[in-house]
């Protein structure tokens, strides 16, 4: 198995089939879906936006968790990142596949395929940036947004502990694993930085009420 997660093949087989499967998705949904066009957008998009909390547990508990075939594959991508180490082919689809069917136990087919066309177009989006950061980070530099995100998955390369999210940062900031670039990144990151963040939270909210 580990041979073939290191295969230059395997990684740009796995990106193309994960773009082709997300659309199929996208069409199954729309055809199994009966309601109006914008709640189809509105459940994809919700879908979209969820992808960002799993990227960030699988992240920071699985790929940086207890000893297994992904977490050494993670970090043999942490000693050379430039490597074309990518999961095994169709391994996404069949994981996509998988939450559509326990979606499919409570919510309508349509609703649950847009569902998960919506977190398989973030998944694609992450390994496209990710992709970016790491073979064509030049390509990042005209839009200052992307060019941040890849200047703070550095610090992670750096540090392994903070900056777990890829496309984005809401919740290193709410886990307390956020590090900007410029400052020092603590060794180990405590619980009491999801406090101290929590209550600066409430306090503007009250502040602006």
């Amino acid at each position: 198995m580990d041979w073939f997660i290191y295969s230059s093949a395997n990684y740009w087989a796995a990106m193309f089939s994960d773009l082709a499967a997300a659309l199929v998705f996208l069409v199954l949904g729309l055809h199994r879906f009966s309601g109006h066009i914008v709640v189809a957008s509105g459940v994809a998009i919700v879908g979209f936006i969820s992808w960002g909390l799993l990227e960030y547990v699988v992240h920071r508990w699985v790929l940086h968790g207890p000893p297994s075939v992904v977490r050494r594959g993670h970090a043999q991508h942490h000693a050379s990142p430039h490597a074309l180490i990518s999961t095994p082919l169709f391994a996404i689809m069949a994981t996509a596949l998988a939450i559509c069917a326990l979606l499919g136990l409570v919510l309508p087919a349509g609703l649950a395929t847009l569902l998960v066309f919506g977190l398989y177009g973030g998944y694609n989006y992450f390994a496209l940036l990710h992709h970016w950061e790491h073979h064509r980070r030049t390509d990042l530099t005209c839009i200052a947004s992307l060019r941040r995100l890849e200047r703070l998955h550095q610090v992670h390369h750096q540090r392994r502990v903070v900056n777990f999210g890829i496309t984005s940062t809401i919740w290193d900031r709410l886990f307390g694993t956020f590090h900007p670039t410029d400052e020092p990144a603590p060794n180990h990151v405590r619980w009491s930085t999801i406090r101290a963040y929590w209550m600066k939270l409430t306090c503007k909210l009250g502040a602006t009420s």
